[in-house]
Formats: C-alpha cells, sequence, structure tokens
C-alpha cells in the first residue's frame, strides 16, 4: 500500500491549498485512479495476448489515455469533482466494455460491476451510491437484452478455462475491494480522530477565552461603574478609567483575533503565499517592527548570519508579523533589562536554521512539554510583568508546519541552572529555494 501511494503522489500529485476534507477526496480519486489503472491494463494485455482479441483495442486505449492525463487537464480548475468524474466516468465505461467483450451476463468477471456502485460510495457518497446502483442496473439489462438478441460476442468464452478465469477475476476483485475498502476505513477513522480532536480543542479554547476574557471583562466593568458614580469627576480619574477601558478593549481584540487565526490553520482556510525570499532580510525587518519594545527594555537585538542571503521558501507577512514577531517578542520578554538576545541564521543542504536564543528566566520542564498544546494554560508574566495570551506558541507552530518547516525549544530554568546558562532557545527550520 504504502509503495503504491508513492506511486500515485508520483503519476498523481497532491494539488496545493486544499483543505483536509479535499485532501481526503483527492487521496480517494489518486488510488482510485492508480488501481484503475493498473487493473484495466491487466486486462488488456490478457485480451490482447492470451485471448487474441484486438477488437476493442482502439476504444481502451483512448479511455486509458483519457484517465492518465485527466488530472493534468482539470489541474488549473482545481475542482475535485471533475476530477473524480474524469477518472471514474472512463473506467466504468472501460468496465463495462470488457464485460460485454467477455461475454456479456456469462463473462468470469460479470461481477467487477458491482465494484461501479462501490466504488461511486468512496468517491462521491450517497449520490455515488445512487448513480452506481443505477448504472450497474441500467448495464445489466442491456446486456441481457444483447444476450436475448445474440449481440454478445463469445470469443473469449469460446477459448478460456472458465473456472480458471472465474477464480483469477474473483482473485483480481477482491485485490480492489481489500485496497479500496482498507484505505477507506483507515481514512475515515483518522478523520473521525481528526474530528474528536477538533472538538476538544474546540472545546478546550471556549474555556480558555472564558478565563481569559474574564479579567479585561472585570476592568472594564469596574471602569464602567467608576466612571457612572463620578460623572463630573474633575480630578482625571475618568480619564484613567477609559484608559484602562482602552487597554482592556485592545487585549480581548488581540486575543480573539489570534483564536480566529488559530482555527482557521487548523481548519485549512489559511491559504499562505508561499514563495523564495532572504530569510536574512525578513528578520531584519522583524527585528525593527520590534526595535521599540526592545529598546525600552534595553534588551540588545543581534543578529548573525553566516550570509546576507540565505533563500527559503515561506510566507513574507507570516513570518515577519507572526512567526519572527512572536518569537523575539518571547524572548525580550522573558529578557532581564541590559542583556542581549541572539538571533542566528545558518544554513545546510536542505535546510535553514534560525535560533532565537534569549538568557533569561528560561522555563521549567512542565511548561516546556506543553508550550504548543492549547488544552494547556502556558501564558506567564515577563521579567517586567509583561502579559501574554497563550495562543502565540501553538500558532506560530501551525504556521511554520504549514510551511513544511519543524520548531524545537530547548530551555534551562534560572533555579536549576546549576552548571548551565539559563534561558531558551528556539529553533526553526525551514526549506531552502530547490533543497
Amino acid at each position: 500500500m504504502e509503495m503504491m501511494q508513492k506511486l500515485g503522489e508520483f503519476l498523481f500529485p497532491l494539488w496545493p491549498n486544499l483543505s483536509a476534507q479535499d485532501v481526503r477526496k483527492h487521496s480517494y480519486v489518486r488510488l482510485i485512479y492508480l488501481i484503475g489503472i493498473l487493473i484495466s491494463v491487466f486486462y488488456l494485455l490478457k485480451y490482447n495476448f492470451q485471448y487474441q482479441v484486438t477488437t476493442y483495442n482502439a476504444i481502451s486505449f483512448l479511455i486509458l489515455f483519457f484517465v492518465l492525463a485527466w488530472p493534468q487537464v482539470v489541474r488549473r480548475t482545481c475542482n475535485l469533482n471533475y476530477l473524480a468524474l474524469g477518472v471514474f466516468g472512463p473506467l466504468c465505461i472501460y468496465l463495462t466494455i470488457m464485460v460485454y467483450a467477455g461475454g456479456g451476463l456469462r463473462s468470469p468477471g460479470v461481477f467487477w460491476i458491482v465494484a461501479v456502485p462501490a466504488t461511486g460510495s468512496t468517491l462521491f457518497g450517497r449520490r455515488g451510491v445512487w448513480f452506481g446502483s443505477i448504472y450497474a442496473m441500467l448495464v445489466t439489462i442491456a446486456l441481457r437484452m444483447l444476450e436475448l438478441q445474440q449481440l454478445i460476442p463469445t470469443d473469449v468464452l469460446n477459448m478460456v478455462n472458465y473456472d480458471v478465469e472465474r477464480l483469477t477475476n474473483l482473485l483480481t476483485f477482491s485485490t480492489y475491494l481489500l485496497l479500496t475498502l482498507q484505505f477507506f476505513v483507515r481514512t475515515e477513522d483518522q478523520l473521525i480522530a481528526a474530528i474528536s480532536s477538533s472538538q476538544v480543542e474546540t472545546e478546550n479554547l471556549l474555556r480558555t477565552v472564558l478565563h481569559d476574557v474574564a479579567t479585561p471583562t472585570t476592568t472594564i466593568c469596574t471602569a464602567v461603574e467608576m466612571m457612572k458614580m463620578h460623572p463630573n469627576d474633575a480630578s482625571g480619574e475618568n480619564d484613567k478609567s477609559l484608559d484602562r477601558i482602552d487597554r482592556a478593549s485592545k487585549t480581548i481584540s488581540t486575543m480573539l483575533d489570534k483564536l480566529r487565526t488559530i482555527r482557521s490553520v487548523q481548519d485549512g482556510k489559511v491559504n499562505l503565499n508561499i514563495h523564495p525570499l532572504n530569510v536574512v532580510a525578513v528578520l531584519k525587518s522583524a527585528i525593527q517592527i520590534n526595535n521599540d519594545r526592545s529598546e525600552a527594555k534595553k534588551v540588545k537585538v543581534l543578529l548573525k548570519s553566516e550570509s546576507d542571503s540565505i533563500m527559503i521558501l515561506g510566507d513574507e507577512t507570516v513570518l515577519t508579523l507572526v512567526i519572527f514577531t512572536n518569537l523575539l517578542t518571547n524572548a525580550i520578554k522573558f529578557s532581564e533589562s541590559q542583556t542581549e538576545v541572539h538571533i542566528i541564521a545558518t544554513k545546510d543542504a536542505q535546510t535553514c536554521s534560525v535560533q532565537f536564543r534569549d538568557f533569561g528566566i528560561g522555563m521549567p520542564d512542565a511548561l516546556l512539554g506543553s508550550l504548543f498544546d492549547l488544552r494547556t494554560a502556558t501564558t506567564r508574566r515577563g521579567t517586567s510583568g509583561e502579559k501574554g495570551t497563550g495562543y502565540g506558541m501553538p500558532l506560530v507552530k501551525n504556521y511554520i508546519s504549514k510551511m513544511h518547516g519543524e520548531i524545537s525549544v530547548k530551555s534551562v530554568e534560572r533555579d536549576s541552572a546549576a552548571n548551565e546558562t539559563a534561558g531558551t532557545t528556539v529553533t526553526i527550520r525551514l526549506p531552502l529555494v530547490n533543497a
């Protein structure tokens, strides 16, 4: 099965920017495409070399060529229904021709007609079952009518050992059902597991939102009550209350924006603009964006790179404003004043490695283990009392995965740093251009 999937990926590459549900359907079509072609070629060879029947070669080659070329023809439309119809329909016609040429309802492989509704259900769901069943019934009726009119060819029936051919067809048919149904069941199990996981994540997101929004909401309510109590206050307290309301509202807005983004990434609704870019230039941009923050805390950010130009594949906006900004903000947040943050960019044969190294307070192992888990509260105050949402690192990990990258974190907590330098090192790896 693994070898077949790799062959399918080579002949029938996955379309870009598909949602998780579309990837699932694309995988089904690719499997039917690959197995259908292999079985069709097998029977075409049998008819030509074993049965010496070449009458149907022209239509057979035409159908196989159409099926082989169809994924490339329809690729630009990115319409999975067109893709599935262009593979499923011609293969059904080819199957009907083979059954007809093999002797109609007396053909050793007549039960292959059952594969039509079974395959239709895999590709199109309930509609596929109805269409496949109606098609199978119409083919059966048509073959019976042709048989009554004595219009069914008997060349194959007169040449073969019927029992042997029936057994060969049965084994081939059973193999087809085994491969397709096993793949279908395994994929559906993965989908059910993903849905269950998504439901848990949604519940935990809601629980986290209720918890984290409570504090700024309380701040807003308190400030409003204070303003109601002193509507004509001239001491400036109302201005302070308005300032607290403004900060609390922005905190809530920021948390909700990040939650919406995380949900979009998890649901596959975010399409990244991945293209070649110079990671060193992107890092410099992120450092400049966060310059006020680092200067205010008197933390010096040092960028070291083995080259002025390291070309990677990624989304520039996401890298600058989400990934690098989150990692740099965290490094500054947990660093003491008058310290440094080191950003080191290197590359090997296939990947670019970017390290964000701070010499701050570090984090305990328990927190390190759940850093990317939305179900666990990981937010902490920085060394100067800076607040966080706890959603930054899960968001970073989701985006890096979308860019086919990896992230790892090592940290030594200050209280446990006996013989080591305290601090945290976050390393991300992204693919180089033409890697």
